[in-house]
């Protein structure tokens, strides 16, 4: 269902590494061959230096690690996404 919704309307993606039958990153590398340039976040209280560096070899454009700054995503979230004007 969320490659479905990924493939139909997605302009961002916050996906946590660390979740149940698909692995984050797994994800994350089918995500990227549907659509390469939305840009994604990956976020984890558990995963090691290592799965956090395969998140940027699948396309994670950042890795935060729980807990985290919601100022701190905000700004992420700014400076990756443009915002088209009214």
């Amino acid at each position: 269902m969320t490659i479905y919704i990924y493939k139909r309307s997605a302009v961002f993606v916050l996906m946590n590494i660390k979740m149940p039958r698909l692995n984050g990153n797994d994800a994350l590398r089918i995500m990227k061959r549907i659509k390469p340039q939305v840009p994604a976040i990956t976020i984890s209280g558990k995963a090691g230096s290592e799965e956090l560096a395969e998140s940027v070899e699948c396309g994670a454009i950042k890795c935060l690690t729980k807990p985290f700054e919601i100022a701190q995503l905000k700004g992420d979230l700014k400076s990756f996404i443009r915002v088209p004007s009214p």
